[in-house]
């Protein structure tokens, strides 16, 4: 696994769409589909990298924000 947890995969959908070991969801929110996710820092949603137009290099690195939590939607994290 890489050390950098927004590029990591996501474990597989078990008993739930939401994985007890980091709080995020195991299937992309637009898509429905599991696999390597980026996980957001602010609410349960992950997505495919493909999904949301975004390449690996223009990821930053630490902390990563859904564009609902960026616009202080969905999550509860602080702008």
């Amino acid at each position: 696994m890489p050390a950098d947890p927004h590029s990591s995969a996501c474990p597989a959908a078990q008993a739930s769409d939401q994985d007890a070991d980091d709080g995020n969801l195991d299937t992309c929110v637009l898509c429905g589909l599991g696999g390597n996710l980026l996980c957001c820092d602010g609410c349960p949603a992950a997505y495919h990298m493909r999904c949301i137009g975004e390449g690996a290099k223009s990821i930053p690195d630490g902390e990563w924000l859904c564009t609902e939590c960026s616009l202080g939607g969905r999550g509860s994290h602080p702008l």
